[in-house]
């Protein structure tokens, strides 16, 4: 039986949570910015809040009717829509996604398909929206499709291709599952490492630079398990590309279930690394994960 104190208390909080939820409501709004009509866009995947204030962002396919090769665009603060560039395929590329913004203002992209060597391009756009491509990605040497790029505290830029690179002979059947990869602000790819899927995993698809100035990164399939293969890995590397495998994902208990198929990792205040995986978890449905340096 409840006390005329807990229920006055419980009136009280109850009121309070009205209340909050009440201003909540009134400050907050829904409003459709844009809808896309295939000429300017089509699935749209990713958005990027620039130092301006203003919105940037890419549409996967589109800018051709339904099809295309996808769309580049900004809204102002005003909520108004400006096509930047529509891809072609070649030699700008196909299939953009990651956005990030420099330093310095600029502003660069990725695109996972299309461009002068149909492996991928990285472009860049000043705030006045002049865009240019800066490189084009070589299959059998830098690797394909860029699917993940940052800035380094240093000036140059960090990121992964989901597949290819240089073969490694240490690798079954001479192959290359991807890399990670070193770029200066003119363009200049240098690849750092060529991952294989038997000893460290495949489709490298996420790099953060942590605070003990080490690069943390996932792939997000294969790795070595057991006599056959994992579900993905977390890996470190320095500056120069020599690369440490700290985790294999796989079909293992871990708190019930082990995440698979890791797609991306930050480093929070406490010093540990954060993900998310598609798969695994409890429920086989993905998981967030934590992890500390040592894997």
């Amino acid at each position: 039986m409840k006390t005329k104190s807990t229920t006055f208390a419980s009136l009280i909080i109850s009121a309070i949570v009205l209340s909050l939820s009440t201003a909540v409501a009134t400050a907050a709004s829904f409003n459709i910015l844009h809808s896309f009509n295939g000429s300017d866009g089509n699935e749209p995947e990713w958005l990027l809040t620039a130092k301006d204030g203003t919105l940037w962002g890419v549409t996967f396919i589109g800018g051709d009717g339904t099809v295309g090769n996808g769309v580049l665009y900004k809204i102002d603060g005003n909520g108004v829509f400006t096509i930047i560039h529509k891809f072609a395929g070649s030699p700008d590329g196909a299939l953009p996604g990651r956005l990030i913004q420099a330093a310095d203002g600029t502003i660069y992209g990725l695109t996972s398909s299309g461009g002068s060597l149909s492996a991928g391009t990285v472009y860049h756009i000043d705030l006045a929206g002049n865009y240019s491509v800066i490189h084009s990605f070589n299959t059998s040497t830098e690797g394909s499709g860029p699917n993940f790029l940052l800035e380094g505290s240093t000036g140059f830029f960090y990121g992964t291709t989901s597949t290819n690179g240089i073969p490694d002979p240490d690798c079954p059947n001479n192959k290359a599952h991807g890399t990670f990869f070193r770029m200066d602000a003119a363009g200049n790819v240098t690849p750092l490492h060529t991952f294989c899927e038997s000893i460290d995993g495949s489709i490298p698809n996420s790099v953060v630079e942590a605070s003990d100035g080490f690069f943390y990164g996932t792939c997000k399939q294969d790795g070595p398990f057991g006599l056959g293969f994992g579900l993905g890995t977390f890996w470190k590397s320095d500056a120069v590309g020599n690369v440490a495998l700290l985790h294999v994902f796989g079909p293992k208990t871990l708190n019930g279930a082990e995440p698979t198929e890791p797609n991306g990792i930050v480093q929070a205040v406490d010093g540990l690394f954060y993900g998310v995986a598609n798969g695994g978890g409890l429920d086989s449905e993905g998981a967030i994960f934590r992890a500390d340096a040592s894997g």
